[in-house]
């Protein structure tokens, strides 16, 4: 009944944001302040999750307590920050996939490389994002956007290379993709 946004300010390094509440027929309110959210998302059992590109992390949102502190579900790969959080998808089983492109990322970069993730039920940290492409196996260049095909055995994640459609096991790990569009 309801639509949950991130409002990003267009100074500062990173930009500050906020989350924004939408009821139809209602104008906009205010319902997180100081965020630091990108995109956000909803697991199976109506918690909100935030890709927050402020401190790096990723991070769930008390609905029911907005004032509460959020608490951080993954922060970091291989021992430095993530780059920038940017969007997100959950999987029904709890698994989530998310974007690390530079966009709001501090200098020089946390991340060696700009990268999809997948975040596994138990807390685990995984980079996805490989492709097929004329018999070599590419990596998707600044990943930014992720989602999933309605019954969950695929994925979407677009970059600056197009657009490409990568298989989902039912463990939650990610496969080698297929570009679909240029």
């Amino acid at each position: 009944g309801r639509l949950l946004l991130s409002q990003i300010s267009t100074s500062g390094q990173p930009p500050a944001s906020r989350i924004l509440e939408v009821v139809p027929g209602s104008p906009a309110k205010i319902f997180l302040d100081g965020t630091g959210t990108n995109g956000l998302a909803l697991d199976s059992e109506d918690q909100l999750f935030g890709a927050v590109h402020e401190d790096g992390s990723i991070s769930r949102f008390d609905l029911a307590n907005p004032g509460a502190a959020p608490v951080v579900v993954a922060a970091s790969y291989l021992g430095n920050r993530f780059n920038s959080p940017n969007d997100l998808a959950i999987r029904s089983d709890g698994n989530l996939y998310f974007t690390d492109p530079d966009w709001q990322s501090p200098k020089p970069n946390p991340q060696s490389a700009e990268r999809a993730y997948r975040v596994a039920s138990g807390g685990e940290v995984s980079p996805f994002g490989e492709y097929s492409d004329n018999g070599s196996t590419q990596t998707v260049q600044k990943p930014n956007g992720v989602i999933f095909r309605g019954d969950e055995t695929a994925l979407y994640l677009g970059g600056t290379g197009g657009l490409f459609k990568l298989p989902v096991a039912n463990d939650g790990s990610v496969g080698v993709g297929t570009r679909v569009t240029a």
